[in-house]
């Protein structure tokens, strides 16, 4: 077994415990601190029945999260730290646990949806259990949210900016709340919330170094090594099919500029332009899919490009995303170009006519009409292939 077949095993399992996990504490715990704290029938039932369509919510987008394998332990013990901080909190009055802390983890991990339905779980939970108001679910969802997106998955921060930032805003938060309530202020309220600010702090700062140290910044590391052409596998390409190479360089060039006109997701694109065709390595041109998945597969490349390969040839009936597409735009017009000078003797094609031709054939290919590709997404690819002309004449 490969260390790929392990990361998905490791994310799939998480997965299923959590699948589990959030409606057993979930719901089982709103309904017996309900219980206990001898809540009406009405109040219980409904409680159970809330508390019940936070955990679909919850787990609607834990399918399609993507979880390093590095960091499925970091995962699992946020999500289900937070779920029982939010049930516990039933017997903690005035006390406000921070439930903020794992969700920045979850939303460190996997990105800001995950994030955001885990943080309103646990608020929403806690809510119950307290037979809270409104304004008490605004003061700490809100105020998490802006620690959430704070440290926003992909945008490595300062340690501390983010931090005044948090106790600056919550502060606003915490005051607009006993405005709208018109509330008194009291020391022990006061107090509380400052401790739960405090902690979430607290947890940011030691667990955020960590987070990037271990997970973030290997896999950065990560993706800069295999996203260059002078990786040994490229490298190996090379020698062993020149122009296979030569084409892929391309590829990765025009994609590269696509990416940027564009705003997608560079590292999946160019992952996709190097490896889409490396199973050239493993024999041959038959089952090219196959052999670059289960050559990459076996390097231990990030489940992004085994996605976006699989998205490429349409595999698992995955759609087109828009890198893969990009990708698959970019490959057929720089095949083309190769294709023509083969039959005419090294003659280059008229550019501006063989993009107009490649980009109506994909707008006819029910592979790019099903893709996330926009009109205005056909409209960029078309204006910048016609703009590098000058470049295509480097192919040689």
């Amino acid at each position: 077994m490969t260390n790929e077949g392990t990361e998905s095993n490791s994310s799939r399992t998480a997965r299923i415990c959590l699948l589990i996990l959030i409606p057993l504490i979930g719901i089982g715990g709103t309904a017996l601190v309900s219980l206990v704290k001898v809540f009406s029938l009405k109040e219980i039932i409904l409680n159970t029945a809330v508390s019940a369509i936070l955990c679909i919510l919850a787990e609607i987008p834990m399918e399609e999260a993507k979880i390093d394998r590095n960091g499925v332990r970091y995962f699992l013990v946020a999500y289900i730290s937070g779920i029982i901080m939010a049930v516990t909190s039933g017997f903690l009055y005035e006390f406000i646990l921070p439930f903020a802390a794992p969700a920045v983890v979850i939303g460190m991990l996997t990105g800001p949806l995950m994030a955001t339905t885990s943080l309103v779980l646990f608020c929403g939970i806690s809510t119950l259990v307290l037979y809270e108001s409104g304004l008490y679910f605004f003061y700490i969802s809100v105020s998490g949210f802006i620690l959430v997106m704070l440290f926003c998955r992909g945008k490595k921060v300062s340690r501390f900016m983010p931090v005044i930032t948090y106790f600056a805003t919550s502060a606003v938060v915490f005051a607009a709340c006993f405005f709208l309530s018109e509330a008194d202020f009291s020391p022990e309220i006061v107090f509380f919330s400052a401790v739960g600010v405090f902690l979430n702090t607290l947890i940011i700062i030691i667990m955020v170094p960590k987070i990037y140290d271990e997970i973030l910044d290997r896999m950065d590391n990560l993706w800069a090594k295999i996203n260059d052409p002078e990786y040994d596998l490229l490298q190996t390409l090379k020698s062993t099919d020149k122009r296979e190479y030569d084409r892929m360089v391309h590829t990765a060039h025009i994609s590269g500029i696509l990416c940027e006109k564009m705003q997608t997701d560079k590292r999946k694109t160019m992952g996709v332009c190097y490896y889409h065709r490396i199973g050239i390595l493993r024999g041959g041109q038959d089952n090219i899919e196959v052999k670059s998945l289960s050559l990459i597969r076996y390097r231990d490349f990030p489940t992004e490009i085994v996605e976006g390969i699989q998205e490429f040839y349409g595999l698992k009936g995955r759609l087109l995303s828009r890198e893969s597409a990009l990708v698959l735009l970019t490959d057929r017009f720089i095949e083309y170009i190769y294709d023509y000078m083969d039959s005419h003797n090294g003659e280059k094609p008229d550019y501006d006519s063989t993009v107009e031709m490649v980009v109506k054939e994909a707008l006819r290919d029910k592979k790019f009409l099903t893709s996330s590709l926009t009109f205005n997404d056909i409209n960029i690819i078309n204006g910048c292939l016609r703009k590098e002309k000058f470049y295509y004449d480097f192919i040689l």
